[in-house]
């Protein structure tokens, strides 16, 4: 894999093996993890997604082995039950619990606005954004509100139906927006195919991996901050129109180094995947992977 490439696809991947499509028991999910974490493709992961209100059975079935996990909260943040459920996940040995995520419309609660997030250790905490007919007027405000209030963000970008997917228009904002912000933000849902490709399954277009994490390095670094380009860049489905050399990958005049690309990783993080093998199948289909 060419050095540029392989900085862009450093531990871009959260595995969420429970959850749809793959939909895998947790016995499946956590052996197909330990799978992936010993096969080439182990550099692609950042670790295991497990929801707090699955956690008993978790550690009934990880039965003491070592894991990296981020910790799904389906609990507001600050409630008894997360509190209780964050305690329980921080008190598994052999864990490293490298983050946790939750939802915007979950920890608005009672009117009292979102409270800080503050963890002894330096976890992230990462909060859904969900996509509304008020984007994008409404935006940026909640982003920097997920800002100051000490949390990143996270868009999801697919979904079962094609009313779940979200437009190209409104993943470019959340990503310059994101950006100038300088706010740390990931993806979730759909991102199994490299490039921007139809569907069948789910009857429309799906948004490729390469083009979101494309999209947020050009928009971070390349000076890509106009947001019809971007949707461009989010709607390619040409490979050959994405090249990948030693030394950059280049889609058009925009033209990212491996340098740029790691700098910009700390900033774009990973997106959350039910598959693994999907991802490398479709970079050694399109040759992107020898």
């Amino acid at each position: 894999m060419q050095p540029p490439l392989q900085a862009l696809l450093l531990r871009c991947i959260d595995y969420a093996g429970l959850f749809p499509p793959a939909a895998l028991s947790m016995e499946e999910a956590i052996e197909e993890y330990f799978r992936h974490c010993e096969g080439p493709e182990s550099f692609l992961m950042t670790g295991f997604i497990c929801p707090l209100d699955r956690w008993d059975e978790f550690e009934s079935v990880r039965n003491g082995r070592p894991m990296d996990v981020t910790v799904l909260s389906p609990y507001p943040v600050g409630s008894e039950e997360f509190e209780t459920g964050w305690r329980q996940a921080n008190a598994s040995p052999g864990l490293a619990i490298r983050s946790w995520e939750g939802k915007w419309s979950e920890v608005e609660q009672g009117g009292k606005g979102l409270p800080e997030w503050r963890d002894e250790a330096g976890r992230p905490a990462f909060l859904e954004v969900p996509v509304t007919p008020s984007w994008p007027g409404s935006l940026r405000s909640v982003l920097e509100e997920i800002r100051d209030k000490g949390y990143y963000a996270k868009m999801r970008t697919g979904g079962l139906t094609p009313e779940a997917i979200p437009s190209a228009e409104n993943v470019a904002a959340f990503i310059l927006t994101c950006s100038e912000l300088r706010l740390p933000f990931k993806f979730t849902a759909g991102l199994h195919e490299a490039l921007y490709h139809y569907d069948e399954k789910v009857g429309t277009h799906l948004f490729g991996f390469l083009n979101v994490l494309l999209g947020s390095v050009a928009a971070l670094m390349g000076g890509l901050r106009d947001a019809a380009k971007l949707v461009s860049l989010l709607k390619e489905s040409d490979p050959a129109s994405v090249q990948v050399s030693e030394d950059a990958i280049r889609w058009g005049d925009v033209d990212l180094g491996t340098s740029d690309i790691e700098e910009a990783r700390g900033i774009v993080r990973s997106f959350g995947s039910c598959s693994v093998a999907e991802p490398v199948e479709s970079l050694e289909r399109l040759r992107y992977l020898a």
